[in-house]
């Protein structure tokens, strides 16, 4: 810890935005030596972080996107954002590996899907995610990878086999390969992690499967992605286990809620290359 804070220091910042609004994360920024710019103490997770601010950027919205949120903060600290939300995230090299592992694998056109969260309230039942990849495959023919993080291989395999035919474990990936594999994908399915948000950042058709965390904070931006959710008392708790003990949210969540979701955005995606086609 010592080590960290010395290196924070060393290097000498001027400014440091605390786009997390966590305490933790205003205290490292407060460390670092720098002045820390933040959002209001309405607007944070923690609003305790809003003490350790010298300067608190208030945002338009306070329930909306996290993305407009943050650019809200830094262009209030001067940066000057691009009109890209997203700059690419993988290199030549890594989109070459994922080409030559497709081409191994005789694999064309795929639907990524990925199961597992760190939070375990965010994790949709095992046995819906399987019968969805059985049932994705049988109605579109694509083959069906399902990504996985450290620690998350055996599950992967697991969800994979129960599905059946068409349904595979992915090959393993850094995270600009992982990039570079949801940039090629026909569609992306999944919970509030990170693979959903690197296939926003790649514009790969996405469909979300929120539970615990708001859609309207933290899903796909584009108006064509598809968002299952499941509006119980309890939703959007934001909490990492379900205070319940039930986890309804994503209880109540069946794979025809999501095949249906997954189907309709593929709809939309052909139908814009057609017009696209035909525009050119």
């Amino acid at each position: 810890m010592r080590g960290t804070i010395n290196q924070l220091r060393e290097s000498r910042y001027e400014l440091a935005l605390d786009f997390q609004g966590l305490t933790k994360s205003a205290i490292f920024a407060r460390l670092s030596g720098a002045q820390v710019w933040g959002l209001a103490n309405r607007d944070l997770r923690e609003p305790l972080a809003s003490r350790l601010y010298d300067v608190s950027a208030s945002a338009s919205d306070r329930e909306g996107h996290i993305i407009e949120r943050s650019l809200h903060l830094a262009e209030t600290a001067g940066v000057s954002i691009s009109k890209s939300y997203f700059p690419p995230v993988y290199n030549s090299e890594d989109s070459s590996l994922v080409a030559s592992e497709l081409d191994r694998l005789g694999v064309e056109q795929f639907i990524v899907m990925h199961g597992s969260a760190n939070w375990q309230s965010k994790r949709w039942p095992l046995e819906q995610q399987a019968t969805a990849g059985r049932d994705l495959y049988r109605q579109t023919g694509m083959t069906i990878f399902w990504t996985w993080g450290p620690g998350e291989q055996h599950e992967a395999h697991h969800i994979a086999t129960t599905a059946g035919e068409g349904n595979m474990a992915a090959f393993s990936t850094t995270l600009p390969q992982l990039a570079a594999l949801l940039n090629r994908a026909q569609l992306f399915v999944g919970g509030d992690s990170a693979p959903l948000h690197l296939a926003v950042a790649n514009q790969t058709p996405t469909v979300g499967v929120f539970g615990p965390t708001s859609p309207h904070r933290l899903g796909p931006i584009d108006p064509a992605d598809q968002v299952v959710t499941s509006l119980q008392p309890c939703s959007y708790c934001h909490q990492r286990r379900c205070p319940l003990g039930t986890r309804a949210c994503l209880e109540t969540l069946t794979a025809s809620d999501v095949v249906a979701a997954a189907l309709k955005r593929l709809s939309t995606s052909v139908a814009k290359e057609v017009n696209q086609s035909h525009a050119g």
